[in-house]
């Protein structure tokens, strides 16, 4: 009976695992190449989301990701994309 649990567990684990997908970038400047330290990155439509480095780089998890989602990166003074 333990070996059975323990092995759903395992199973169920590995389904939570699978589901979820880590993104990872730099923000820089267009114009200048310099990276844009604490931007504000987001999936459009979920709630979840982080900040960039100082030196730009970045990294999220989310689940769900569906073909139509697309990052939103936002920081003082420049213009959302």
């Amino acid at each position: 009976m333990k070996k059975l649990f323990f092995i759903s567990k395992l199973f169920l684990l590995s389904i939570c695992l699978k589901a979820q997908t880590i993104i990872t970038g730099r923000v820089i400047d267009t114009k200048t190449g310099e990276p844009v330290p604490f931007a504000s990155i987001g999936i459009k439509g979920k709630t979840m989301g982080t900040l960039s480095t100082e030196t730009g780089y970045f990294s999220i998890t989310i689940s769900n990701v569906g073909a139509g989602d697309s990052l939103k990166v936002s920081s003082i003074g420049y213009i959302s994309r």
